[in-house]
């Protein structure tokens, strides 16, 4: 009994769940492979934009964006993630943190689907990203949190991190921690 205690301990920890309630697949980012933390995955005209490794503001890894051209965007998309029972309806806080440099704007957008897998465009989310956050120059992450929305006929929830927040945005984002729990 003790060892499974132990071991259901580790998994969690492993995980990356670091709020209680949080249900955000690998939130820490800590788990993944062939350069890609599980649930998230590579997207945009430029995959090698992507970064995944440290800095981290917590364990080994975060989950980032180094862009450094005008004419090519690049995203982090992750699997759909179904809501709890209960969530349709209701508020979710999101919470992260980042460590961005940036000219010009990069977002981290929420979407939500129907059961029919309909994306539901009325309530979709987008936070941008610009300038350096507190912390860049000593290379602390920023702690962050929004709250959303949840429409009544959503099922899942996707979230993105993405450059393309304007045509010639460049620079460096990294997320890390990204939680999320209903209010």
């Amino acid at each position: 009994m003790r060892k499974q205690f132990l071991m259901g301990i580790g998994v969690f920890l492993f995980s990356g769940a670091l709020y209680a309630g949080n249900f955000w697949p690998n939130s820490g980012f800590e788990i993944g492979s062939d350069g890609a933390p599980d649930s998230f995955h590579r997207k945009g005209q430029d995959k090698e934009m992507q970064c995944w490794g440290s800095p981290a503001a917590s364990g080994n890894y975060s989950m980032g964006i180094i862009d450094n051209r005008t004419d090519a965007f690049s995203s982090w998309m992750s699997e759909k993630v179904v809501l709890p029972p209960g969530t349709a309806g209701k508020t979710v806080i999101l919470q992260w943190k980042e460590l961005c440099d940036i000219i010009g704007k990069m977002r981290l957008s929420v979407t939500f689907r129907t059961v029919e897998n309909d994306l539901i465009r009325s309530a979709s989310v987008q936070i941008f990203f610009s300038g350096s956050s507190d912390g860049w120059s000593t290379q602390s992450f920023a702690e962050k949190s929004q709250t959303v929305d949840v429409p009544a006929d959503a099922e899942s929830m996707m979230i993105t991190l993405t450059s393309s927040g304007g045509p010639t945005a460049t620079g460096t984002c990294y997320i890390d921690n990204l939680e999320v729990v209903v209010d």
